[in-house]
């Protein structure tokens, strides 16, 4: 059995996050507030010194080095400290295939924002291999741990629609929207998992995610 350990939604106050022991250690995104290079080098600093033997990323809507000018800087300062970084790409580990993307519906004036329900977003999805066993996504599936104060469910529907053809799937990790962060359930022997840790209030109440693969 693999450990994994997932969080999310952090949002420069990882310090303050207890991480359970496990293999590997799985950051679906926003760990910066605005996506400075510093923010990004001291969260780098930190995953760097966590215990897992596995660290892997993928950047979210706040963390806008990674999609401007800044992108090779911030990629290299995860990467330089053993952080696997996965933006529509892949990696396997313990034999199990990750594949990780940082995109979501059109969210305010944000990174890594597609137009909701377009061609464009259907083709991100369409990257996901079919051999996927672990997904990491900043966003959630449509109606999936996705619901917020205002607006109910705000997931993703075209990723909702790819899952049940990713017929070796195993576990799904998202975040994004923090009102169901810290929470998991298993549908159709698929567990998701919304790894937020900050909630609505950008508080970092919420814990992390343990998942046995």
């Amino acid at each position: 059995m693999t450990t994994i350990v997932a969080i999310s939604d952090t949002h420069e106050q990882h310090a303050q996050v207890v991480v359970p022991d496990g293999d590997i250690l799985i950051h679906a995104g926003d760990f910066t507030n605005l996506g400075k290079i510093g923010a990004i080098g001291h969260f780098a600093s930190w995953l760097s010194a966590m215990p897992h033997k596995y660290k892997i990323v993928v950047p979210g809507n706040h963390d806008w080095a990674f999609q401007n000018e800044f992108r090779g800087l911030a990629v290299n300062l995860l990467q330089q400290r053993g952080i696997i970084y996965l933006e529509d790409t892949g990696c396997r580990i313990n034999n199990l295939q990750f594949y990780g993307s940082p995109h979501q519906p059109r969210f305010h004036d944000w990174a890594f924002n597609i137009d909701r329900n377009s061609l464009a977003l259907a083709q991100k999805w369409d990257m996901i291999p079919e051999d996927t066993n672990i997904l990491i996504t900043h966003c959630p599936p449509y109606g999936i741990l996705d619901d917020t104060i205002r607006a109910g469910s705000q997931g993703c529907e075209l990723l909702a629609k790819r899952l049940p053809q990713l017929t070796n799937l195993k576990v799904h990790i998202f975040g994004h929207l923090h009102r169901d962060g810290g929470k998991m359930v298993e549908r159709d022997g698929v567990k998701f998992v919304n790894a937020a840790i900050c909630t609505d209030y950008y508080k970092p109440d919420n814990l992390p995610v343990v998942v046995e693969v």
